[in-house]
């Protein structure tokens, strides 16, 4: 099933989200939906307009929504994992840091006294190199043993 009109208000209906996105998942994919959704929603007249002009009647069995649903959750995965990639940027401010180490600030300015995370202070703002925090992470990372008090 190759259904344009539907996937899109599939998409955007049953997963609840924004017409953007909704129109980039069905965009980027071999849906080929219609760039004409992006611009308006179901306003009577488009609606009626895009049911007459665009789509056809047809019988959508379960086994077509099993199949769409296998395709639209790979798709998701698929755009999961590009945007995945990437998304640490080089440098983080101290509240990323706080954020992605789940730590206090205080903690935070424990590991910078002590040295254990270096930083580079600029204008009074604080960056943390994201390699040398991964770095640090790997560099303490505990191996343990499976016995018990050991």
């Amino acid at each position: 099933m190759k259904a344009s009109l539907l996937n899109f208000f599939v998409v955007r209906g049953l997963l609840g989200i924004n017409m953007p996105v909704a129109f980039q998942i069905c965009h980027e994919s071999q849906f080929n939906s219609i760039p004409l959704l992006f611009y308006g929603d179901r306003k009577s007249w488009q609606w009626d307009y895009l049911k007459q002009k665009v789509m056809p009647t047809s019988i959508i069995t379960t086994d077509d929504l099993r199949e769409f649903k296998i395709e639209l959750l790979e798709e998701i995965k698929s755009l999961m994992e590009k945007q995945s990639e990437g998304t640490l940027k080089k440098y983080l401010k101290s509240a990323d840091v706080m954020e992605y180490l789940q730590v206090s600030p205080g903690t935070l300015q424990n590991l910078r006294n002590n040295g254990t995370l270096p930083y580079t202070k600029i204008g009074g703002i604080i960056y943390y190199e994201t390699a040398a925090i991964l770095r640090v992470m790997d560099q303490n990372k505990v191996q343990h043993n499976i016995g018990f008090g050991r």
